[in-house]
């Protein structure tokens, strides 16, 4: 039988290597063997998870039953994390049938309060709900990935200085710490350097300055980072971020920034190429498809655009055929726009979807989505017809189906396949249509229609 000691030695083998799942399931089975089969059930479950793809009809199994799981018992687990950092507790579920009843009437605090949880995409999440002075020491959300909470966001509303770097000190003692975000407004507090940072690989920084950049990034403990997350318009900042950085060490950088005059600073910075990923979150594409234009992101595997609802020329699109990320593997286009063949329709039509995928250069492309589609029978007719489309592994977008496209025509559309390469299609329609069915049969579980109505 594991002693406490075993799972204690386990949980600091996690935290000293949050890569490493064998240890996860290693602790699983610890903590199984010692009773507690329902935390050891939801590692393996989150675990698993993460090994397929998000558009997976198996993910979104697994994910479901994380859920489940961790509904039923999130409590009792945060409540030995708030003991060990020093966070307020949440309320305990009640325990006898006059307790219950007292919740049900309303005469009891919820069970839980002062948090509440959530659901992102990469895990589960608690957050705190309710803020009471004393209590919060700037902490504001943590999210369980592979069966642990990893990823910390602290905010600056009620914060308490000088309590963030000690509450992360102890983090390690209960958790393995990889993602810090949203801790740059908290000023005079030494969370930017000191040993909770040896496993951090994600960073997320709101309008950082230069000091914090230069102690977050000369600190001796930062050497597993590689993925810098920069939330300002201020391109010198994020100039000053790369090359602070040390070389091939940020693999993955998203950039949100309020403004496209910011982007051409970046443009030319050879640290670029050192990046494998990179997010674009800007308020327009012309800032958009000049930095994912340069020439140092020829070494790109993942690139995503976000954009703020501006119209979106064709050009943007077209961005795939300038040949300057052969090596590219993902591509996704978030954004609304206007194709201007379509008149007042504000959605991207079939001018904008030849653009992106007709002269396509991107011989390693594997996964391709993008949001918003306007349907028509020439659209069909080009996916159908598309060599980009039938490399992919993945794909998916949204689709508001044009009055004029029958039955017959959706018909088609699983040509537009190879099928003994396609392993998922989400596809989101504004409405259901029986030629639809065909994707269905074609595909099987490959498919997932999560909003056809």
């Amino acid at each position: 039988m594991p002693t406490p000691d075993d799972e204690r030695a386990l949980l600091a083998a996690i935290v000293a290597d949050p890569a490493d799942d064998t240890v996860r399931l290693a602790y699983a089975d610890c903590i199984e063997e010692r009773g507690n089969s329902p935390r050891a059930a939801f590692i393996r479950t989150q675990i698993e998870a993460e090994h397929h793809h998000i558009d997976s009809p198996r993910r979104a199994a697994l994910d479901q039953r994380a859920r489940e799981i961790f509904s039923a018992h999130w409590i009792e687990w945060w409540t030995e994390v708030c003991q060990t950092v020093g966070l307020v507790a949440p309320t305990p579920r009640p325990t006898t049938r006059l307790g219950r009843m007292a919740g049900a009437a309303g005469f009891r605090t919820p069970p839980g309060t002062p948090y509440s949880t959530g659901a992102l995409e990469s895990g589960l999440f608690i957050y705190q709900s309710i803020y009471r002075p004393g209590h919060t020491q700037g902490f504001h959300r943590a999210t369980w990935h592979r069966g642990f909470l990893e990823d910390v966001i602290f905010t600056a509303h009620h914060y308490q200085p000088g309590r963030a770097g000690p509450l992360l000190t102890r983090w390690t003692t209960a958790a393995p710490l990889t993602a810090i975000q949203g801790v740059q407004p908290l000023k005079d507090d030494h969370w930017s350097d000191g040993p909770h940072l040896c496993g951090v690989r994600s960073l997320v920084l709101e309008h950082p300055d230069g000091a914090c950049l230069r102690e977050l990034f000369r600190s001796p403990h930062l050497l597993r980072l590689g993925e810098l997350v920069i939330c300002t318009p201020d391109f010198a900042r994020v100039l000053e971020a790369l090359e602070l950085s040390r070389p091939n060490q940020l693999r993955r950088m998203t950039w949100v920034v309020g403004e496209d005059h910011a982007v051409p600073g970046v443009t030319d910075c050879p640290r670029l190429a050192d990046l494998r990923s990179l997010t674009l979150a800007l308020p327009s594409s012309p800032g958009a498809l000049a930095l994912a234009g340069s020439q140092h992101l020829a070494g790109l595997e993942e690139l995503r655009l976000d954009l703020a609802g501006q119209p979106i020329p064709t050009d943007c699109w077209a961005l795939t055929s300038r040949g300057h990320l052969r090596g590219l593997r993902s591509l996704a286009l978030n954004a609304y726009g206007t194709d201007y063949d379509q008149g007042p329709d504000p959605t991207p039509g079939t001018e904008c979807l030849r653009a992106l995928i007709a002269d396509a250069k991107l011989p390693q492309l594997e996964e391709l989505r993008f949001r918003e589609l306007r349907l028509d029978r020439a659209g069909i007719d080009v996916l159908v017809r598309s060599p980009l489309i039938k490399q992919l592994k993945h794909l998916a977008f949204a689709a508001h189906i044009a009055d004029d496209v029958t039955d017959e025509d959706l018909r088609r559309l699983p040509e537009m396949f190879d099928l003994d390469r396609i392993e998922t299609f989400a596809f989101s329609t504004d409405r259901h249509r029986p030629g639809l069915d065909a994707l269905a049969k074609v595909l099987g579980e490959r498919l997932r229609m999560p909003n056809a109505r």
